[in-house]
């Protein structure tokens, strides 16, 4: 890497430390039952969007993905690395710190539906006969019109934010040559799995409206392709990469299940070649 995207790298790690200082700050000042963490994420959201603005100045890129993708020229090259590790470092920071707050949106949730039991046990107790008529029509929400047991993820401040940031990681991912891939340090890639692993957990919250297929259907595919991404980078069996890569199908296929790809390495595409 340049010089400028080491500074960069040093610059968004200023980003997220002030905002999980912030974090920590506000979760010791405000209550069990109040959502305070999600106020900070306009602050944080803007000054990620200033980061990226700033440092793709910096390096005269466009924030165009698929710009230079195609040219085989050694500057253009270069400058496509730089801008996905831009997009890498933005999303990585950004998946960091909102599943912080979407963490404890969802912890408070669940503690405000605790209480609204107790309430509604005490009261159950005193007024019978009118819970027990209730409970036989189906009247079992709770005050805010969810079901007992769900949440309402898509208003939780943190929850998009979250996504696109974790979406956002495997797509940088897919977007490295296999070569640069490969030679990546062991805790970028791991970011990989950490993004899938945070999909597939938010798949499985009850949610009222619920995510629905179309959620599920886009992040298998996602993880599908970052998986055949790190196939195609590895050499050899020991490869950190083809180890990912396993971990990664074995997310969304039983444990003995054939895959239902095979994205050969690079060795194995030699051999057929």
């Amino acid at each position: 890497p340049t010089d400028a995207c080491m500074c960069a790298s040093v610059d968004i790690r200023r980003i997220q430390g002030k905002y999980v200082e912030l974090y920590d700050r506000i979760e010791a000042l405000t209550s069990a039952t109040s959502d305070g963490p999600s106020i900070m994420m306009p602050a944080f959201l803007s000054d990620l969007y200033e980061w990226s603005a700033r440092w793709h100045e910096a390096l005269g890129l466009r924030e165009d993905m698929d710009e230079d993708s195609n040219s085989d020229d050694a500057a253009a090259y270069q400058r496509r690395c730089q801008r996905i590790c831009l997009k890498l470092w933005k999303d990585n920071i950004k998946t960091y710190v909102s599943s912080l707050v979407l963490k404890s949106s969802l912890k408070q949730a669940a503690l405000q539906e605790h209480q609204e039991n107790v309430r509604n046990h005490h009261r159950r107790s005193t007024t019978r006969g009118t819970e027990d008529r209730d409970s036989v029509s189906g009247k079992s929400h709770l005050s805010s019109g969810l079901e007992p047991g769900t949440v309402n993820l898509m208003a939780m401040p943190a929850f998009w934010p979250c996504v696109e940031g974790a979406r956002g990681v495997l797509e940088a991912v897919c977007a490295f040559p296999p070569e640069r891939l490969l030679c990546a340090p062991d805790a970028t890639i791991m970011q990989t799995t950490h993004a899938a692993v945070l999909l597939c957990s938010l798949a499985t919250v009850k949610s009222q409206p619920p995510l629905g297929p179309g959620y599920l259907r886009s992040n298998i595919q996602l993880i599908d392709q970052a998986s055949a991404a790190f196939r195609r980078a590895s050499i050899t069996e020991e490869d950190t990469v083809l180890h990912i890569a396993i971990y990664l199908e074995s997310l969304l296929r039983p444990k003995n299940a054939a895959p239902t790809h095979a994205a050969p390495n690079r060795t194995e595409a030699r051999r057929g070649m």
